[in-house]
This record gives C-alpha cells, sequence and structure tokens, in this order.
C-alpha cells in the first residue's frame, strides 16, 4: 500500500501552529495587559461594556430575535463562543504585546466580526484536509475508524461557528497516536484532521494484508476494539529501521525483540534517545516523510511507554510478533457486522422494553443483533439488574471479552462514563468471577 498523495495535497495540509485554544489566548492576552499596563482599570469597564453589547446580539441571534431571554446554561455556551472568536481575531497579531494594544483599541465588535471570518478560512481548510483524508483513508476494518471519518463529514454540517465557536458537534471515538490538549471547535477539528493525515499517509506506505496480520497480533477482534492503527504500525516500522532490517513486512521476530530489549534497557538513556531519534530520521528519508515533527514526538513517546515497562515483563506487548489468530471454535456473535439502521434499531429496542419475560428479551436479541455496537446499546437502555447477567451468561468468552475491552477503552477517556442501566460495572464483575471460578477449577 503505498501513498497517493499529491504534493499540492501536502501543500493543502500545511501543520497548524496553535497549541492554545483561542478562548484560552484571549484571556492570556488579558493578563499580559494587565501585567504590562497596556490595559487599566478603565479599559476593562469599558471591554466588559462591550461584551455584554456583543452578548445582547448574539442572544438576539440564537433566539431569531424572539426572546432576550435564554437558559444560564446557553448564555454560558454563547459567551465561550464570543470569547473563542475574539481569541481568534487577536492571533493575527505578532505577539501578546501587540494583541494586547489591539484589543485596548480595537471594538470588540470589529474583532467579533473579524474572528468570525478568521473561522470561516479555517472551515474552509478543515474540508480540503478532509477531503485529503478521505482520499487516503486505510482500506481496514476498524468500526471506530470509519464511523468517525463519518462523523467528520458530519461536523461541517452541523458546525456553527458564529454561536458556538467552541463546539464540536460530532462523536470522535476514533483515538490518534499522540494526544490533541487544549483545542476547542474548528481549530481542534482541524489538528485532528492534520494529524490523521499524517497517521493515513504513513500507514499507506505498508500493505493492507501486513498491517491487518499486525493489528491480528494486538488482538483478533481489532475491527471492533477503540484501538488506533498508526502505533503499532509505526512502531514495528522504527524497530526494524533501528534493527537495520527491511520495514515493509512489519515482522518483528522473537530474534529481533532480544535485540531492541538490549537497545532499550542496556543503553544509557541518553544513548538511546539519540539512536531512536536517528531511526526516526532514516525511517522519514526511507519513505520520503518531510515533515516528521509528529513522527519524532510518537518516538518519543514509544520510548516513554518502554521504560514504563517492568524489566521482568520483556517489549512482547510493544513490538508485536505476528502469529495465526488464536480464534474459538465457535467464533463471536457480534464481530465486524455492519450495525442496524437507526429507526431499525430504535423499533427493536422498544419492542425488547415491552418484554415482560427476559428469555424473550434475550431471543430477541440473538436473533436481531449482530453488531458489537448495536448489542452496547440494546445492553444499555433494555437490561436491568438480574436480566443483563442473564444475558451474560448466553455469551462466549470472546464476546465477554470484546465488551469487557469496550468499557475499557470508553473508561480510559471518559472515567465516569456509563449507561442508566449500569450494565458496564455488572459486566465486570461478571466477567472477573469467571477468571476466579476458572482458576480456582485449574488450581483443584
Amino acid at each position: 500500500m503505498t501513498s497517493d498523495l499529491t504534493k499540492q495535497d501536502h501543500a493543502l495540509a500545511a501543520p497548524p501552529t496553535i497549541t492554545l485554544g483561542s478562548g484560552e489566548y484571549l484571556a492570556q492576552v488579558i493578563q499580559y495587559g494587565f501585567a504590562q499596563e497596556i490595559l487599566t482599570i478603565e479599559d476593562q469597564r469599558a471591554l466588559q461594556q462591550q461584551l455584554w453589547l456583543l452578548m445582547e446580539q448574539q442572544t438576539k441571534r440564537y433566539t431569531w430575535e424572539e426572546s432576550s431571554s435564554i437558559p444560564v446554561e446557553t448564555a454560558e455556551e454563547l459567551l465561550t463562543s464570543v470569547q473563542t472568536t475574539l481569541g481568534r481575531a487577536l492571533r493575527k497579531e505578532d505577539d501578546l504585546k501587540a494583541a494586547a494594544w489591539r484589543l485596548k483599541t480595537t471594538p470588540l465588535a470589529k474583532l467579533l466580526t473579524e474572528g468570525q471570518q478568521e473561522l470561516e478560512l479555517a472551515i474552509a481548510k478543515g474540508k480540503r484536509l478532509l477531503k485529503q483524508v478521505q482520499d487516503s483513508a486505510l482500506p481496514i476494518k476498524n468500526l471506530s475508524y470509519h464511523d468517525t471519518l463519518k462523523e467528520l463529514d458530519s461536523f461541517f454540517l452541523r458546525y456553527d461557528h458564529r454561536l458556538f465557536a467552541h463546539d464540536i458537534p460530532c462523536s470522535l471515538d476514533y483515538q490518534l497516536c499522540r494526544h490533541i490538549p487544549g483545542l476547542q471547535g474548528i481549530e481542534y477539528i482541524n489538528a485532528y484532521l492534520y494529524n490523521l493525515l499524517i497517521e493515513n499517509t504513513f500507514c499507506r506506505h505498508f500493505d493492507k494484508e501486513h498491517i491487518e496480520k499486525l493489528l491480528t497480533a494486538y488482538h483478533p477482534s481489532y475491527p471492533v476494539l477503540l484501538l488506533n492503527i498508526f502505533e503499532p504500525v509505526f512502531t514495528s516500522a522504527l524497530g526494524l529501521t533501528l534493527l537495520e532490517k527491511e520495514i515493509s513486512p512489519l515482522e518483528i521476530r522473537e530474534e529481533d525483540r532480544k535485540k531492541l530489549e538490549i537497545h532499550f534497557r542496556k543503553l544509557p538513556m541518553a544513548e538511546a534517545e539519540e539512536r531512536l531519534a536517528a531511526a526516526c530520521q532514516k525511517l522519514c528519508r526511507l519513505l520520503g516523510i518531510e515533515d516528521q515533527a509528529y513522527l519524532d514526538s510518537a518516538a518519543k513517546e514509544l520510548y516513554t511507554r518502554i521504560k514504563s515497562i517492568p524489566v521482568t515483563e520483556g517489549l512482547e506487548a510493544v513490538f508485536l510478533a505476528f502469529r495465526e489468530a488464536d480464534f474459538p471454535s465457535d467464533p463471536p456473535h457480534y464481530i465486524d457486522n455492519d450495525p442496524m439502521e437507526d429507526k431499525a434499531l430504535r423499533h427493536l429496542i422498544e419492542k425488547i422494553r415491552r418484554c415482560d419475560d427476559v428469555e424473550e428479551k434475550i431471543s430477541l436479541v440473538k436473533g436481531k443483533i449482530h453488531s458489537l455496537q448495536d448489542l452496547v446499546e440494546v445492553l444499555g437502555a433494555c437490561f436491568w439488574e438480574e436480566e443483563s447477567l442473564a444475558l451474560f451468561r448466553t455469551l462466549a468468552d470472546t464476546e465477554i471479552a470484546l465488551l469487557c475491552d469496550h468499557i475499557r477503552d470508553k473508561r480510559a477517556f471518559q472515567p465516569n462514563w456509563a449507561s442508566d442501566t449500569r450494565w458496564e460495572d455488572r459486566l465486570l464483575s461478571y466477567s472477573k468471577a469467571c477468571r476466579t471460578t476458572e482458576t480456582e477449577q485449574d488450581s483443584f
């Protein structure tokens, strides 16, 4: 699989320079202005009055001039949007000093208009980035990856930069290799798209078959797991580069892993980091990658991850070895199948809810539900207390493992995440109890 992006495509994908959200940037400008005595108490009062006028205008726009009264939560959202847009306008200045003077001497209404114009330019750039991401999309089966591509498309239909500039009206379940801190709205989306484009472009240098073997080594059920495709591909390619071996197969053998362990475990930190950086540079040169900042960052994170692993554990979980997928004789029922249409799923959920007999509920699930995504929806809406346990007992071990992985991945990003029926806690307890029983039986 090789990259077919043109030089013009890469030119469109110039890396974003924003590292602090525009709303936070406005606060930073104000703080700097007062610290440097550019802004005075009188300026503060004047800015506050102008801000209230802007809020009045935004409220009228939100209610179509039908009302001047809105919920507190909505007012807070409108205010955050205004602050984000003003900050976006001030970013055009060279530094904080120039931005503070601009804030002092320019009406906020003018800055708001300029900020909205800047956001419109960012939206146009985002659409170009999205086209590049779609053109470079990987033909690898993974629900969160392809669902997120659809959600990114819908963002540009739902995003309202005039009223909710900071909002991200879509769900991005696919995890990038590198976290994007601090950004909101179109600024976050553009950074996400740019980084996803880098990951896509890198992975397209390798054959689909090799990537799928690598992901199978990570977990046979990778199509339904929340994982990052780029990370294991990059890790294997970088490891093979360190070993001065051919990178295209992406295969790390046992003897290769032992050599890598010596590299990371026995070399002084400074020397190991230096060799890793040199290997990353060589890898970029081999693949013709000019902008290697993202890969450099991923390489540093890889070294940090390796150093955190106890010496006794080895690096098998980092540098994956190809193997035959250890699929159970009874393959999982809920793996790599398309979810139901939303209307059909809603109808099925209502039908299951009307059932008084748990066996009838389970029968409907077994007969109608064929995707992990739909199973999660139904569990969260239809199965209460002991009912969920009855369903768990009918699932294969692999299906239980898939659901547990889904819960852990979700809670890694949303620690308090849970459905109304709280089936997640019951499933984790059920899985733990099953493992304990198996251990006791083995001991006996």
